[in-house]
């Protein structure tokens, strides 16, 4: 299993399409920051002023979460789809067998969509702090201002530790990214068309959108609850009650296919 994984690993960092959607991602967050409206506000400057997520006045924070699923699409979604076309994949699990060959590819496809979707907003964090203090905001100083209304989802963290509130939403952008790069894999069992594979994740993305806002619960898509600023009030339950949800109706597609494409 390690062997698979290291394998995986150092060939999916190493991919031109992980590194141009690293790219986009910091090209994203550098837009951000070059149209961004930066003012003197009645409180002190402040990292979260200005962050990909919590300002809208960029473009940055309207097109990172826009384009969510490209970006976690070219980092790992056609992981197996690219073995599968060269046929590489069958050399692949003679070196071991099924399970850890499969297993494998969905671990680094997970993990190559989270770091996609996290790193370029780490370091825009990490850039932004060398110039503006990242201390706590005070809401009733700044009300117009501030990026998270008093009385949303954890926006009492975020006025106690606002450092600790990014961390709570890029833990969940992680887990959401890897799991729209765990759908290509899935797809890359019935469609062999490269584009069909990197496109699903945002078909199923919008379309999850879609169909929640046609309802009247838009905040319930991934679209609606990932942005730090929550354009909508959020419940932490429906977060993660659809993520596991999700990631079982995956695995198990994935079980699924791996069984029926061996009988």
């Amino acid at each position: 299993m390690s062997r698979f994984l290291k394998i995986e690993f150092n060939r999916v960092f190493k991919s031109k399409t992980f590194l141009a959607a690293l790219a986009l991602g910091f090209l994203i967050v550098l837009v951000q920051q070059i149209t961004v409206a930066r003012y003197y506000s009645l409180a002190e400057e402040n990292v979260f002023l200005y962050l990909t997520g919590y300002d809208t006045t960029g473009l940055g924070t309207n097109l990172y979460y826009l384009l969510l699923p490209c970006l976690v699409a070219l980092a790992g979604a056609d992981l197996l789809g690219e073995d599968r076309r060269g046929g590489l994949d069958i050399f692949s699990r003679i070196r071991g067998n099924d399970k850890q060959y499969y297993f494998s590819k969905s671990i680094v496809a997970f993990i190559a969509g989270g770091v996609v979707f996290c790193l370029p907003l780490i370091m825009e964090l990490c850039a932004l702090m060398l110039v503006y203090p990242s201390a706590p905001l005070d809401y009733f100083v700044a009300e117009v201002e501030v990026p998270v209304t008093y009385g949303a989802m954890f926006s009492n963290i975020f006025y106690n530790s606002p450092l600790t509130y990014e961390l709570i939403f890029l833990v969940i952008g992680f887990a959401y990214g890897g799991l729209f790069a765990l759908i290509g894999i899935l797809v890359s069992f019935f469609s062999s068309s490269k584009y069909v594979v990197l496109l699903s994740p945002l078909a199923i993305y919008y379309g999850v959108w879609i169909v929640f806002s046609l309802i009247g619960y838009p905040e319930f898509s991934p679209f609606g609850f990932l942005t730090p600023k929550q354009g909508y009030p959020l419940n932490f339950h429906i977060i993660w009650i659809e993520f596991l949800l999700l990631l079982v109706v995956i695995i198990m597609g994935i079980i699924w296919s791996v069984k029926n494409e061996k009988s």
